[in-house]
C-alpha cells in the first residue's frame, strides 16, 4: 500500500498527488474556488452590461486542479459552519460551493 501525506501549510506549498492513496490536510482557504473579474475593460459591456455579473467566474487554483484529477476522493469538513453558514437555510457558503465543483 502506497500512502502519501501532504500537509499544506501554507500557499507556497507544492502538490503533486501520486501513489495509490493521498491524504491532503489543508485549511479550505488553501484550495478554495475564487471568484475573479474578468475583461472589464470592454467599454460597451462596462456601459451596458450588469456589473456586478460582469465578467465574474470563478477560478481554481493549481491545487485545486490536482485535487481533482484524484480518482477517488473523501472530504471531511472540521466545522460545518464553514460549508452552510450558521444555518442551512442560507446561501452556501465558498468552502461548501467548492466541494460540489470537485464532486
Amino acid at each position: 500500500m502506497n500512502i502519501k501525506y501532504h500537509y499544506l501549510e501554507s500557499t507556497d506549498t507544492a502538490l503533486a498527488p501520486n501513489g495509490n492513496y493521498n491524504v491532503i490536510v489543508s485549511n479550505s482557504q488553501k484550495i478554495i474556488l475564487k471568484t475573479r473579474n474578468g475583461d472589464t475593460k470592454n467599454a460597451p459591456a462596462r456601459l451596458f452590461g450588469d456589473k456586478d455579473e460582469l465578467g465574474k467566474r470563478e477560478v481554481e487554483n493549481m491545487r485545486l486542479q490536482a485535487i481533482r484529477r484524484l480518482g477517488s476522493l473523501q472530504i471531511f469538513v472540521d466545522e460545518a459552519h464553514h460549508s452552510y453558514g450558521k444555518t442551512l437555510e442560507g446561501t452556501l457558503k465558498k468552502t461548501r460551493q467548492t466541494i460540489d465543483y470537485l464532486h
